[in-house]
């Protein structure tokens, strides 16, 4: 799943720490995201029991029963609720701390409908990423802007928790792709470089060269991350670099081709039909018809 649209409404989002042991059994109306700054906690979801140390993403959702323990160490554990569509009743939903046994029945109305589970996405209550530093720093600066309402704070919010959350589930689907750590930091800046050299044809050896791997284990560490070839990343994006050049500028196509080091005008047109199915006119000709209509139209 990577396309996900919500406008999210921030219920609560704080820095919290437990000095003192304590018990919590309930259940949520709403999503909870707990990240374990310091120290550990005995976290209990669906009677599955998890040590949560330093580090750990917790994420609980509507309506899942669950059970957070302390020990007698200090815990310090940032966390934001939220529902990831605001409606009219979002603002009258508050924190629950009891099961849903003790619910009366209107109460039992508020849980949040779980839409993951409608998008097929698969987030375990216990999220362990090797750079969880990124999440901590965005969660940081999303409580700092629910604390203190800067100007334009709901806006910020949204946006915060909106990138708080992409980050945890692409950290989790890497995470799952068997792409050992040493390597995705690698395979990062290989995928900067590519986009920064789109107009330089890049070969396989060049690529291999570059993230410091045989071309062998270059193709298998790059499917695992990406799900695709170096190759075809590459080819993509020159694609992409080629039509900005034929839509926003004024180079001739031989003048492109050359940019972007074809052997000449033919080889670019026939590499660049046989990726995109048109050829390379189609996007001069549609955005110039395009810039026409709408000269056309402030004109009128």
């Amino acid at each position: 799943m990577d396309h996900i649209h919500f406008t999210p409404y921030i219920r609560l989002a704080m820095y919290d720490t437990i000095l003192n042991e304590f018990k919590m059994d309930r259940v949520i109306w709403d999503y909870e995201i707990i990240y374990i700054a310091e120290g550990k906690m005995l976290v209990t979801v669906d009677d599955i029991q998890y040590e949560c140390i330093e580090g750990d993403i917790i994420f609980l959702r509507p309506r899942v029963h669950h059970i957070l323990e302390s020990g007698d160490v200090k815990v310090v554990q940032p966390h934001v609720h939220f529902d990831f569509f605001e409606d009219d009743f979002s603002k009258d939903i508050y924190i629950p701390f009891i099961t849903e046994d003790k619910m009366s029945f209107s109460q039992k109305k508020w849980f949040r409908k779980d839409i993951l589970k409608d998008l097929n996405l698969d987030l375990p209550s216990v999220i362990r990423l090797s750079n969880s530093y990124a999440i901590k720093n965005i969660l940081y600066r999303l409580i700092d802007e629910f604390t203190y309402k800067y100007p334009y704070s709901d806006q910020m919010q949204q946006a915060l928790l909106i990138e708080l959350f992409t980050e945890i589930i692409r950290g989790y689907t890497i995470s799952q792709q068997n792409t050992p750590d040493k390597h995705i930091e690698s395979m990062n800046q290989l995928v900067k470089y590519i986009y920064s050299h789109a107009d330089e044809n890049l070969s396989l050896d060049d690529l291999a060269q570059i993230a410091n791997l045989s071309k062998w284990y270059l193709i298998k560490v790059f499917k695992n991350t990406f799900n695709q070839s170096p190759q075809k990343y590459m080819f993509d994006i020159r694609l992409k670099r080629a039509i900005q050049l034929i839509q926003f500028t004024n180079l001739s196509m031989k003048e492109i081709s050359m940019q972007m080091q074809f052997e000449n005008q033919q080889v670019f047109s026939r590499w660049f039909k046989n990726l995109d199915g048109h050829s390379p006119m189609h996007y001069r000709i549609n955005e110039n018809v395009k810039g026409r209509s709408l000269i056309k139209k402030r004109m009128s």
